[in-house]
């Protein structure tokens, strides 16, 4: 009965160890094919507005957990009537995208102009985070190239 037990209790703890090592950041690469349009880190998806405004669509942009638009972008684009607002995004500036390993706990944000090798870090409208890097795009809106890791499960761990 003993010998049992303690294989049970053995067992039990090699599931727990290898449960803690489960990788739970999603990363990719993804492309804008135009302004005016959105990302959602939960589904991959980019969500790309149809035309007019993004007061128009807020269906759309309420899904978005980074927009783009013009020369800017922002975490968490919301419509609530005919406001739009923005959530959490800070411009970490050029530093490496790996060296950073911990969202930064930070206040509401707007929109922010993009530069390009700039590392940023934001919190999604499911309070979780992610961090991006631009690796190319345009001011003509051609189209704008993100690098990013999204962590799935709500900690601020990024690596």
């Amino acid at each position: 009965m003993k010998k049992s037990m303690l294989l049970g209790i053995l067992f039990l703890f090699v599931m727990f160890l290898v449960s803690c090592g489960k990788n739970t950041l999603k990363m990719g690469t993804t492309t804008f094919p135009d302004d005016e349009c959105g990302f959602n880190f939960e589904n991959e998806e980019i969500i790309q507005l149809p035309g007019g405004g993004w007061r128009d669509f807020p269906d759309l942009v309420n899904q978005m957990d980074l927009g783009w638009s013009d020369e800017y972008i922002s975490a968490v684009p919301t419509i609530q009537g005919q406001n739009l607002s923005t959530g959490l995004l800070l411009d970490m500036g050029s530093i490496s995208f790996e060296s950073l390993k911990e969202a930064p706990i930070f206040e509401q944000t707007e929109w922010i102009s993009f530069q390009i090798n700039h590392v940023y870090c934001l919190k999604t409208r499911t309070n979780k985070y992610a961090k991006i890097v631009l690796t190319k795009g345009d001011f003509d809106m051609d189209s704008l190239t993100i690098k990013w890791k999204y962590q799935t499960n709500g900690s601020r761990v990024l690596e």
